[in-house]
């Protein structure tokens, strides 16, 4: 139901642009795919107008994305920045779910967020230290990785011996 509209024809939703066999795909390679490697998908993206109780209309970019293969399903994307492009927001939703996938390990494994502090100095002061911490570690197992460090245990030499 909702409000009448106020200028304007009603534009197909991103469920019937999908459905529309005529509707114009765009191929887009995106270079750091989900697992970092490249990926051709499809997108088809227009403007509207978004109108929300309260507020004033806000214009903004929608953007469907699909996969020629079939591997993930359909995805609808909006951005309230007209400039944006099709390769600029898939970038950005892809670098979004790397960031959450950060801050979810640096809360499992270093427990960010779950402070004990009485005070939120103290809490202001422990977090940039514990993620600068992390980015330290992180730095230096990617260093230790590319320069092909590798530490084994004493007893895996003895092993070594013992099968040949």
């Amino acid at each position: 139901m909702g409000r009448r509209r106020v200028k304007g024809a009603r534009r197909p939703s991103p469920q019937q642009a999908l459905d529309n066999p005529r509707t114009k795909w765009t191929k887009i390679e995106v270079d750091h795919w989900f697992g970092g490697q490249k990926r051709v998908v499809e997108v088809y993206t227009e403007t509207a107008v978004w109108y929300c109780c309260r507020n004033m209309p806000v214009p903004i970019r929608w953007m469907l994305i699909r996969d020629p293969s079939g591997e993930f399903e359909p995805q609808a994307l909006l951005s309230t920045n007209l400039g944006h492009t099709p390769l600029q927001i898939l970038n950005w939703f892809v670098r979004r779910w790397r960031m959450e996938v950060t801050f979810e390990e640096a809360r499992a494994h270093l427990g960010i967020e779950t402070q004990r502090q009485w005070n939120d100095l103290a809490i202001a002061r422990t977090t940039p230290v514990l993620f600068g911490l992390f980015s330290m570690v992180t730095l230096m197992a990617d260093q230790l990785i590319k320069a092909e460090v590798r530490r084994s245990a004493p007893w895996s030499r003895w092993l070594g011996r013992c099968e040949t």
